[in-house]
């Protein structure tokens, strides 16, 4: 499982490195970085996605969720 997840991490990093404005990615790496327990990470990459859009539901619940985690 953890293998699979830093192969998907490693994609949604190359593509977010190639589209920078690409909301979703930023999101995919917040998601993957959080269930690897990379808890800033995932914080960091979600930052990224809501600056691109703020009104970005999913992304401010996973936002809250990792908030939580971090206490």
């Amino acid at each position: 499982e953890k293998e699979k997840l830093i192969y998907e991490r490693n994609y949604w990093t190359q593509v977010v490195g190639e589209h920078e404005g690409y909301r979703d990615g930023y999101f995919m790496l917040g998601v993957l970085e959080y269930r690897l327990g990379n808890f800033d990470e995932a914080e960091n990459n979600l930052k990224k996605a809501l600056v691109l859009d703020p009104f970005f539901e999913e992304g401010k619940s996973l936002q809250q969720k990792i908030i939580g985690e971090k206490r």
